[in-house]
C-alpha cells in the first residue's frame, strides 16, 4: 500500500509506479512484440500508460457530476491508447450478476439470455430450458444440450441478434501481473462493457495485435485479449471501438471514452463521459485540436494536477495536462 496526495493506491499499478517511479530512468518492466510472429523488445514505458488506465480505473467512481479529461501528448501515438484501455479494463470492478451455473439459471428462469462458459468456449444465447428432472441437471441453451455441469460460470445478459459461441482464449502473464485473473471467468461472463475507443479504427486494430509479456514469463497476452473489443461474431467484449471517421456523433453511455488522435478529439465538446482521454499525437503537424483543448480548460474547466490526483506521474517526453468540467 502506498500513499500519494490524498489517494490512497494499492494493487499492481501501485507496485509498477515504484518500479518507474524515476523519470526518463525507468527499467523495462514489460516486452512488447508488433504481433504474435515479431520478436518481442523490452519497453519501459508501456507499464507507465497501463497504470494510468488503471488509475483512471479506480478514480472514475468518485466523479460526481464531473468529467475528468486528461490530455496525453506523445511523441507517437503507437500502443497509447490501448495500453491505458487495458489498464482501464483488467481494473474495473466486476459487474455482479456471475455465479454457479444452476443456481443463476434457476434465478433467471428460461427464456431469458445469458452469457456462460466452460473449459473451451464463451456463450451468449437463450435458455430455453432447464431440466432438473435428469442428474445431473441439462439445459436447452445456446441452440444445444448441455449438462449444467459443464459449465463454470454464467450470468444474465442482454439479448443479442444472434445465438453466439467463440473460443475462450487463454489469459497470460499481464492478466495474472494485474491479478486479473482472479475473476476472469466473471469478467468474461459478466463484463463491464464501459469503455470505448475513438480513433482511426484500422490503426486501433493493428495496435491490439500487438502481444504484452512481462519479462520472465513466456505467455504474453495479446492487447486485444485484454481490451476485447465488440465484434458482430463475439459473445462477450470489455471495450468498442469507433472509426472516428465514420462517426456523426460522440458515443455515449461509456464511463470512459479514449479519443485516440486529431481526428478524434474534435468529438470533446460532445463526449460526456465521466473519463475522457485525448491523445495527442506529435509526430503530426496539427496542433489545431491540441489549441481548442488548451481553450476549453481555460473557458470550461478547472485545472487539476493530475500527478496529485491519481499519482501518476509521465515518463520524460510526454506532457500531460488535466481539467474537470461540469457534466
Amino acid at each position: 500500500m502506498k500513499a500519494l496526495g490524498n489517494v490512497i493506491h494499492v494493487g499492481w499499478e501501485a507496485t509498477q509506479m515504484a518500479e518507474t517511479t524515476a523519470q526518463g530512468s525507468a527499467r523495462p518492466v514489460f516486452s512488447l512484440a508488433e504481433n504474435s510472429e515479431t520478436e518481442p523488445v523490452e519497453v519501459a514505458w508501456a507499464g507507465n500508460y497501463l497504470a494510468l488506465g488503471a488509475r483512471l480505473a479506480r478514480h472514475a467512481d468518485s466523479l460526481d457530476r464531473k468529467q475528468l479529461i486528461v490530455v496525453l501528448s506523445v511523441p507517437r501515438r503507437d500502443y497509447v491508447a490501448a495500453l491505458v484501455g487495458a489498464g482501464w479494463t483488467l481494473t474495473r470492478p466486476v459487474p455482479t450478476g456471475a455465479g454457479n451455473p444452476l443456481q443463476v439459471a434457476r434465478d433467471g428462469g428460461s427464456q431469458a439470455w445469458y452469457r456462460a462458459l466452460n473449459a473451451s468456449y464463451v456463450y451468449a444465447g437463450e435458455l430455453r430450458e432447464l431440466n432438473e428432472a435428469v442428474t445431473p441437471a441439462r439445459m436447452r441453451y445456446a441452440g444445444s444440450h448441455f449438462k449444467v455441469t459443464s459449465f463454470l460460470r454464467m450470468a444474465p445478459a442482454l439479448a443479442v441478434d444472434g445465438e453466439r459461441r467463440e473460443v475462450r482464449v487463454r489469459p497470460g502473464s499481464i492478466v495474472r501481473y494485474t491479478r486479473a485473473i482472479e475473476s476472469w471467468d466473471d469478467r468474461l461472463v459478466a463484463p463491464a462493457q464501459d469503455l470505448a475507443l475513438v480513433g482511426i479504427e484500422s490503426r486501433l486494430r493493428a495496435d491490439l495485435e500487438a502481444v504484452l509479456c512481462r519479462l520472465g514469463d513466456s505467455d504474453g497476452d495479446r492487447l486485444d485479449t485484454l481490451l476485447r473489443p465488440w465484434s458482430r461474431e463475439a459473445a462477450t467484449w470489455f471495450s468498442r471501438i469507433y472509426s472516428s471517421a465514420t462517426l456523426e456523433e460522440a458515443p455515449s453511455g461509456y464511463k470512459a471514452v479514449l479519443l485516440d488522435g486529431q481526428g478524434a478529439i474534435k468529438y470533446i465538446a460532445e463526449t460526456f463521459s465521466p473519463v475522457v482521454v485525448c491523445v495527442i499525437d506529435r509526430s503530426v503537424a496539427d496542433e489545431t485540436q491540441a489549441e481548442s483543448l488548451v481553450n476549453m480548460r481555460r473557458t470550461e474547466g478547472t485545472a487539476v494536477d493530475v500527478a496529485e490526483l491519481l499519482g501518476w506521474r509521465p515518463l520524460v517526453g510526454i506532457e500531460i495536462m488535466g481539467f474537470e468540467v461540469r457534466l
